[in-house]
């Protein structure tokens, strides 16, 4: 027993060791224990993941670890992963001292140039031989990080949908989603691979519209050596290539020239490419996800968009409603995007007044969920109070839309006259709370949720006397 105690204390006495070895390295370390429960974790590994070990796809680690490590040899499993868009190669081995066993886990980030973590990850395993014409090996990018679990709303047409696109889920069709900038067809993309079959494989995304088309055919295809100027030395794997036995998503697919489109029917059409500059045939096994804010049969009409590639690729359409046709799902919006807010951008906020939640429901938002959010991370940038007040709305909410009258009033029963001017507007907010509160200037900051010294403030930028009295 005190021998089996001693080699223990030596194994807990070379795994510092290691760490410290380690610890002045760009490489990164996680060691864990036999229950995959992580015992030690250096600053490197912690710098790799950006201090948040949840970027990790721990499933996949574990399964990698009982299924693709030999626990009786001192081999070393090679497999590339993406952490924040940086591909990381991570290489994995394990320590059994008597009846312990220890799994190490070594995050090589490659990406500045030739570092000690390339070096190290060029010495632990040869490269595989290329074959001319092979099925490729799962490699890095996480699985997407969002579920239907993270779609808010409780609409009608919101449930049918997410029902729908459950449903589409269990196969494996091409899907194209459809929708206007912001309506979250991304979100509805990553939920999708995360209910499927390739849930645990990569999620890839391409914005085939932000990328030039002189970088796009690279980025998808990847290249060889010395493919072009300016080319890396070792060439680059392409998107599909890294999307192997996973999805890829081909954001603002109908920006695609009709040069690339006919390039990508191939891909879909046969399931394989060659790199730019190669002759090497890869074969590969991916769900196709498109997503556009376009109409894509006009685009075919108009002679911008291929026809034999909108049958291909529109075999499950799935379109996302605008929030104007959804409006009952704001307030849950709006719950859930305060308390992460207001961690992000450090303020008081904790919720909104019920004014200002009724001018949300009643504003139309052109820009949809994500017009909705970034407005109400400016609003909360600028507010010190607990709640977010009227006076705290954007010109835009308080333009007029034909059409759809605001039905609601500020405190202390104030009619918002839709067409007026912002600052004419608080004026006479002001000037009501002190009508209400009989001159107390202290008991009308409270009543529109405004911190003292703004309120004095802006009683001397509007001249605001105590004898005023509202219009």
């Amino acid at each position: 027993m005190n021998d089996q105690k001693k080699y223990l204390d030596n194994a807990s006495e070379f795994i510092v060791a290691l760490r410290n070895i380690f610890d002045g390295l760009s490489v990164g370390i996680i060691v864990l224990d036999e229950a995959m429960n992580i015992q030690s974790c250096n600053e490197s590994a912690l710098k790799i993941v950006k201090n948040d070990l949840s970027e990790i796809d721990w499933n996949k680690i574990k399964y990698i670890f009982k299924n693709k490590v030999n626990i009786s040899s001192d081999h070393v499993y090679k497999e590339t992963m993406a952490f924040y868009d940086i591909e990381v190669l991570c290489c994995f081995t394990c320590l059994r001292v008597v009846e312990r066993i220890s799994y190490i886990l070594i995050l090589c980030d490659y990406s500045d140039g030739l570092s000690s973590g390339r070096y190290l990850a060029d010495q632990a395993a040869p490269s595989p031989p290329l074959e001319k014409k092979r099925a490729l090996r799962s490699k890095i990018i996480r699985p997407g990080k969002y579920s239907f679990d993270d779609i808010i709303g409780e609409s009608r047409v919101l449930t049918d949908l997410k029902k729908r696109a459950f449903r589409i889920a269990q196969g494996d069709s091409t899907v194209v989603i459809t929708g206007e900038s912001g309506t979250g067809k991304e979100l509805f993309a990553q939920s999708i691979h995360d209910a499927g079959l390739r849930k645990h494989a990569p999620f890839v995304r391409v914005n085939c519209g932000s990328i030039p088309e002189t970088l796009l055919e690279s980025e998808l295809f990847g290249y060889e050596p010395g493919s072009f100027t300016g080319a890396e030395k070792k060439g680059k794997k392409g998107k599909f290539e890294i999307a192997h036995n996973g999805t890829i998503f081909l954001d603002e697919a109908g920006d695609m020239s009709l040069g690339m489109q006919a390039k990508i029917l191939r891909v879909i059409q046969d399931c394989e490419f060659e790199r730019i500059g190669g002759s090497i045939t890869y074969e590969i096994d991916v769900r196709f996800i498109a997503a556009t804010n376009k109409n894509l049969w006009e685009l075919v009409q108009e002679g911008a968009f291929r026809e034999d590639l909108y049958y291909r690729m529109d075999v499950v359409n799935l379109h996302i409603p605008p929030l104007r046709e959804r409006r009952e799902d704001i307030p849950l919006l709006v719950e859930s995007f305060v308390p992460e807010i207001r961690r992000r951008v450090k303020t008081q906020t904790e919720k909104i007044s019920d004014e200002v939640l009724a001018v949300f429901c009643d504003y139309d938002w052109p820009g949809n969920v994500r017009e909705l959010k970034n407005t109400l991370e400016s609003m909360m940038n600028m507010e010190s109070g607990c709640v977010l007040g009227v006076g705290s709305l954007p010109p835009k909410l308080l333009e007029n839309k034909p059409g759809l009258p605001l039905q609601t009033e500020a405190p202390g029963g104030l009619d918002l006259h839709m067409g007026e001017d912002l600052q004419a507007l608080e004026k006479r907010m002001i000037e009501r709370a002190l009508y209400l509160k009989k001159g107390n200037k202290r008991q009308a900051a409270r009543h529109l949720n405004m911190p003292r010294s703004t309120f004095y403030n802006k009683l001397k930028k509007y001249n605001i006397q105590l004898e005023d009295r509202p219009q």
